[in-house]
C-alpha cells in the first residue's frame, strides 16, 4: 500500500485505510471528510476496520451535521475495529455524536500507538456496544480512562459493555482507571483482565475499587487474572 487510500481487503469483508505520507483528508478525498454519513453507508456492509498511520486525523468518526438518522450513524456490521499509529487522534467518535450506537456488533477493539487519545469512550456512548467482547489498548501515553462520563446526564439502569470477557492494557503511563465516575459500572462477562506497565492504574471504577480493592501492581506494574 504504497498511497493514502481505502481499500477493500478482498475475499475477508474488510477495509484497511494505510496513509504513510498524505492525510487522511486526501485519502479519502472522494468521499468527502473521514467517515462521515455517506462514508458509513459505504463501510456498512464489511466486517472489519483498520485505520492506520494516518498522520492527521483527529476524530475518526464524524456524524454531527449529517443528514443520516439517529440509529445508523455507525457501521452496523462492522465487528473489528483496529486503530494503529494515528498520532493526532484525540477523539474516536466526535465529541457531540451518538455514531457509537451504530456499531451494535462491534465484537474486537484494538487501539495501538495513538499518542493524543485521552479517553475512549463517553458513558452513553459505551451502552451502545452491546456485543464488545475484546478490548486491547496498547502504548498510548495520553490515555487518562477508558470511560469518561464528562458533563452528560445518563441514567444507567444497563450493564455497560455486557459481552465484555477480555481485557488488555499495556504501556499507558497516564491510565489510572477504567472508570472515574460514581456510578457502580457493572461488566457482567468479564473473565480476564491483563494490566501491563500502568504504573498509575488503581481500580477500574469505584464500584471494582469497593468490592476488590486496588489492583495488585507488583512485578513491574503487571496484573493478570480474572475478575
Amino acid at each position: 500500500m504504497e498511497t493514502a487510500s481505502l481499500h477493500k481487503m478482498q475475499g475477508t469483508g474488510c477495509v484497511h485505510m494505510h496513509s504513510p505520507s498524505r492525510t487522511c483528508q486526501e485519502a479519502l478525498c472522494a468521499l468527502d471528510k473521514p467517515f462521515k454519513g455517506q462514508v458509513g453507508s459505504f463501510l456498512n456492509s464489511f466486517k472489519v476496520l483498520v485505520v492506520e498511520k494516518c498522520n492527521a486525523l483527529e476524530a475518526l468518526f464524524d456524524v454531527e451535521g449529517s443528514n443520516i438518522k439517529e440509529g445508523h450513524a455507525g457501521i452496523s456490521q462492522l465487528n473489528e475495529l483496529h486503530l494503529i499509529e494515528l498520532p493526532r487522534l484525540r477523539f474516536i467518535w466526535n465529541k457531540k455524536s451518538r455514531g457509537a450506537l451504530g456499531f451494535k456488533n462491534l465484537t474486537v477493539l484494538k487501539i495501538h500507538d495513538c499518542n493524543c487519545l485521552a479517553n475512549m469512550f463517553t458513558l452513553s456512548m459505551s451502552l451502545g456496544l452491546v456485543q464488545l467482547q475484546y478490548m486491547e489498548v496498547k502504548r498510548c501515553p495520553s490515555m487518562e480512562e477508558i470511560i469518561t462520563k464528562g458533563e452528560e446526564q445518563v441514567l444507567l439502569d444497563k450493564p455497560i459493555f455486557p459481552s465484555l470477557y477480555y481485557i488488555n492494557f499495556e504501556s499507558l503511563p497516564c491510565l489510572r482507571s477504567f472508570y472515574s465516575g460514581s456510578d457502580a459500572i457493572e461488566c457482567p462477562s468479564l473473565e480476564k483482565v491483563v494490566v501491563v506497565d500502568c504504573p498509575k492504574m488503581e481500580a477500574f471504577s469505584s464500584k471494582f475499587l469497593r468490592e476488590r480493592g486496588p489492583l495488585d501492581k507488583r512485578n513491574t506494574n503487571s496484573f493478570q487474572g480474572s475478575l
